[in-house]
């Protein structure tokens, strides 16, 4: 028989809160984000409990273990394990642990878990190992939307597409009623099922779920905070054939209040006579500049050929209006893409050949030749002279530094012109460029006397 793993959140209708439970939030708790789904049920009363039922073999309740946290105890099929704690020091306090997991018969179980002491006691969600089919079987799981024609809804005009807050809905769809009596009826062929739905502050306050002719039970989908996609009612081992189940809106503290219907999963396998279904055509609506067009879908239905099931396509026709657009849509396509070709083409010829452009490929050009310039050197320079029988460094002062050249050695020196206490090498070239033919020849000039430094303001 295949097995699954299925967990479900503290915030399922399905599971029953018996005393006084809260929804933790942030304001509260500046840990909740550590939860699952960032939130938890929490009491700290002596008696509070905590119960739900399931068909399989394993289960497991997951929360949290710190500092303020105190004694529980769960019950099994009317069996009490011995009273745990889930206290701990801040250094070593754990979240989404489990609280309590055993492995059990297969069979329809009840779990139960009961606060024994005025410390807190939270919930954070749970989960169990379900069984369906034969052991070497694939498990199939079809999941039924809200829209399916599976779906029943009484009385139809109490009924709305549009409850609160639907968009986060699967498939953003949904069913919903504020009208006590309301009811929703599903008919399935399968092992077990999951029925789906949002709680909150404006969900149903009390409602009942029945499934073929056994007993009615009560859940409540009201909660201080809005979940969509919860688990609202779970039943397994229902055997093949045909069953049904209903879902009734029993009771609203405000007339704000519904009872909603999202989706529900069927699980099933071949030996059970379940599969994957193949639906008759369903209509496809689209919006199409603000005209709503329906489209007739393709289906495969099977039909009987002999001794074999095999099977064909349903024909479909589309509208005439879908086919006009598409005309319209592809000449005016096709009348661009010709204005195009037709735009480009002008482009072309008007654009000047190579022929007129003023440079060819192979053309000869010889560049102008360039007048030789040279820089004329700062006449404001102060010039020194070195000594002959020097190296051509600046005296230097006792101190180290270097000198200024002195006129007096002007008989026995060359001149070379420089700039301040520099070495002769760094030349003032700041003057004015004129041609070479015209620069003086500064070697044959005579010696003279050094001109004065213009007046500066810095000393």
């Amino acid at each position: 028989m295949p097995s699954y793993l299925a967990s479900y959140e503290d915030t399922a209708p399905f599971f029953t809160f018996n005393g006084p439970w809260r929804d933790a939030n942030s304001m509260t708790d500046q840990n909740v984000t550590l939860f699952s789904e960032n939130g938890y049920r929490v009491t700290n009363n002596t008696g509070a409990s905590f119960s739900f039922d399931f068909y399989g073999t394993y289960v497991a309740i997951h929360g949290a273990r710190r500092p303020a946290h105190g004694r529980y105890q769960v019950t099994v099929d009317g069996q009490a394990f011995p009273p745990q704690s889930a206290l701990a020091p801040a250094e070593a306090r754990e979240y989404q642990v489990a609280l309590f997991e055993t492995n059990l018969s297969k069979a329809f179980h009840t779990v139960e878990l009961t606060n024994i002491e005025d410390r807190f006691r939270d919930v954070d969600f749970v989960s169990w190992e379900a069984s369906v089919g034969g052991d070497d079987e694939p498990l199939i799981v079809n999941t039924i939307q809200d829209t399916h024609p599976a779906f029943t809804y009484d009385p139809p005009e109490q009924w709305t597409t549009q409850p609160p807050r639907f968009t986060l809905f699967s498939g953003s769809s949904g069913h919903g009623t504020n009208f006590i009596g309301g009811s929703a009826t599903l008919m399935f062929s399968v092992n077990a099922i999951a029925l789906f739905g949002p709680s909150g502050p404006n969900c149903a306050n009390v409602y009942n779920v029945q499934v073929d002719d056994g007993p009615t039970r009560s859940f409540a989908a009201e909660r201080s905070q809005f979940r969509a996609r919860q688990l609202m009612f779970y039943r397994g081992n229902l055997g093949p054939g045909q069953h049904v189940v209903r879902v009734s809106h029993e009771a609203s503290q405000r007339a704000d209040q519904f009872l909603a219907i999202d989706y529900a999963e069927v699980y099933t396998t071949p030996s059970l006579g379940g599969s994957y279904p193949v639906l008759d055509a369903q209509p496809i609506v689209s919006v199409i500049g603000g005209n709503t067009i329906t489209i007739q879908n393709t289906a495969f239905v099977p039909v009987s050929t002999g001794s074999t099931t095999a099977p064909i396509a349903r024909s479909a026709s589309a509208p005439v209006g879908l086919i006009v657009g598409l005309a319209l849509t592809s000449t005016v396509a096709l009348l661009a893409l010709l204005a195009f070709a037709f735009i480009f083409r002008l482009y072309r010829r008007q654009r000047p050949s190579s022929s007129s452009l003023p440079f060819r490929k192979g053309t000869n050009i010889q560049p102008e030749p360039m007048e030789r310039y040279e820089m004329e050197l700062n006449p404001r320079v102060a010039p020194y002279f070195i000594n002959s029988n020097s190296s051509g460094s600046a005296p230097r002062s006792p101190s180290g530094r270097y000198q200024p050249y002195s006129d007096a050695s002007s008989s026995s020196g060359t001149r070379v012109d420089s700039i301040g206490a520099h070495p002769p090498a760094a030349l003032a070239l700041v003057g004015k460029l004129r041609p070479a033919s015209t620069q003086p020849n500064r070697a044959l000039e005579p010696d003279a006397p050094p001109p004065a430094y213009a007046s500066s303001t810095y000393s």
